[in-house]
């Protein structure tokens, strides 16, 4: 006599071996899906961070520029440039040259004087003083 197994507790068994596969199935898709994510959200970090570098570079690059100007806006030259500049200031022993521009400027013959005859020389210009011939 042979054993044999029990058909039904066969059956039994590779039901509950298949419902263990399909919960440890879900259970790793669920942890892989997670990891996916927690990489991604790495990732956007990491880009993030990188910008926020690179943008705090700027700043401080742009800061050391602020202040350069600050201290150059400070000195005594700058000073005494935007007096010589905006009041007419003058230093002792500095002599001033002026240069007259009051001189005629140099016209072309195409310049037209702006007279109060302009707009009949526009009509003159644009439908010209002679008739047009009627055509029959």
């Amino acid at each position: 006599m042979s054993f044999q197994p029990d058909r039904k507790f066969s059956s039994q068994k590779d039901f509950q071996l298949k419902v263990i596969f399909v919960v440890l199935f879900v259970v790793l898709s669920w942890v892989l899906l997670e990891y996916t994510g927690l990489l991604y959200r790495s990732y956007q970090i990491e880009l993030k961070k990188q910008w926020f570098m690179e943008e705090n570079e700027r700043l401080i690059n742009s800061n050391q520029e602020l202040e350069k100007q600050y201290e150059y806006y400070k000195t005594d030259y700058f000073f005494r440039k935007e007096a010589k500049r905006k009041l007419n200031k003058k230093e002792p022993g500095e002599k001033v040259i002026i240069i007259n521009g009051g001189e005629e400027k140099i016209r072309s013959e195409n310049d037209w004087e702006i007279t109060a005859d302009m707009p009949q020389k526009w009509w003159d210009y644009l439908f010209g003083e002679e008739e047009v011939p009627q055509r029959y």
